[in-house]
């Protein structure tokens, strides 16, 4: 009964007149029945296959882009592969990247397989890339950015290499707004901030951030669920003295507030709700302490004394 339930009906009605009817009728609907079997068999390959690749074929792909740009491809595949140092005719080919929409620039970055460029090759790439006058729009900077770096900082299981700390810097420093949003960001809202990550977000938020583009990052961590990751960061950009608005640090102290039951034992999480009480205390108003103080009551460290203290302080 089930597996008649789950038949599509037209295969039931074939089936049942094959029954009734001389062999000959059987045997065509039986046939059609298999016909039927096939197709569905197809269908799902293709539905699978399909899921499974691009929709747009890469020839079709490439098809976006004018012929003068698909020339400098395989001299900037060339380069990135070999990790030499680019010259300037080299650097020169790059000026293809200002005359891309985003369309193009993002079958671009396929064609070339920016995301697994060796990361010798990175800070020669870099530096061709900052070379290049004019500068980058803040959307094909993010483009570059995404593709060069967000899939290799993502993996990182151990402290970055060299290479990989010279082109997140070099391009952070010359492009800071479109490295938090292509970078900073997804790696906090994606929860992919380890030590490794965290490691360099708090290089770049010491060395390359200006005080507004931290403020871009504080807010950043507002939304979503917080890591020991995240705490590490958040704690950088209070120490860093950011100006926060009164409405920012009410939204930070909520935050704060609804976190703190999943953060009772973290030593962490004690010591930059301390900061907060020490070096924002002009923020705090009564609202504020109402919310800081339910923050505190969750708190089983050894510092929750001294979060009372600074918090009486305060009040009074």
């Amino acid at each position: 009964m089930d597996a008649d339930v789950n038949e599509p009906q037209s295969k039931r009605r074939k089936t049942d007149l094959a029954a009734q009817g001389d062999p000959e009728d059987g045997q065509v609907a039986l046939g059609q029945e298999e016909s039927d079997v096939k197709t569905i068999q197809l269908d799902n390959e293709l539905e699978d296959y399909s899921s499974a690749t691009p929709l747009v074929p890469e020839e079709d792909c490439s098809s976006v882009l004018p012929d003068h740009i698909k020339a400098a491809l395989p001299l900037i595949k060339e380069l990135l592969d070999s990790g030499t140092e680019w010259d300037e005719s080299c650097t020169s080919t790059l000026n293809v990247l200002n005359e891309c929409d985003a369309k193009q620039l993002e079958v671009f970055c396929a064609m070339l397989c920016l995301p697994e460029a060796p990361e010798q090759s990175l800070p020669h790439f870099c530096s061709s890339v900052l070379a290049l006058s004019p500068d980058l729009s803040h959307s094909t900077a993010s483009v570059i950015i995404k593709n060069l770096l967000l899939g290799k900082i993502c993996s990182l299981t151990e402290p970055p290499s060299r290479c990989l700390v010279t082109a997140v810097t070099s391009l952070c420093s010359r492009y800071p707004r479109p490295t938090c949003q292509a970078l900073i960001e997804p790696l906090i809202k994606e929860g992919q901030t380890g030590s490794a990550q965290v490691e360099l977000i708090c290089r770049l938020v010491k060395d390359c951030l200006e005080p507004h583009h931290r403020l871009l990052v504080f807010q950043m961590t507002l939304v979503g669920s917080w890591n020991e990751g995240v705490l590490s960061v958040i704690h950088d950009l209070l120490d860093s003295k950011i100006e926060l608005s009164e409405e920012i640090f009410s939204l930070f102290t909520y935050q704060l507030s609804s976190q703190a039951p999943h953060f009772a034992k973290s030593m962490k999480f004690a010591k930059m709700t301390l900061t907060v009480l020490t070096k924002f205390q002009s923020h705090v108003n009564a609202a504020c302490q109402h919310t800081l103080s339910c923050c505190i009551s969750f708190n089983e460290t050894f510092l929750k004394k001294s979060l009372q203290a600074a918090l009486k302080r305060i009040c009074h």
